[in-house]
């Protein structure tokens, strides 16, 4: 049985990368991906620094979570 989803995650992070929140900003139908993609960002962090092109002192993003299991 295979199953996958697409989960979107909202988050912000500071200058030097620390996550400082982070939400499920659109469920992929499976309430263990959507778990799991928010789990993922918060173990993430720190993640690179912005380059110092990227204004503003927190940095937001919105990006999507793709999940395939076999």
């Amino acid at each position: 049985e295979s199953a996958s989803g697409r989960a979107r995650v909202a988050f912000s992070i500071n200058r030097a990368g620390q996550v400082l929140s982070v939400r499920l900003a659109g469920s992929s139908g499976n309430a263990s991906f959507d778990e799991e993609a928010v789990a993922m960002v918060r173990r993430a962090s720190p993640v690179p620094a912005p380059p110092p092109e990227v204004a503003g002192g927190t940095i937001s993003f919105t990006v999507p979570v793709l999940f395939s299991l076999r």
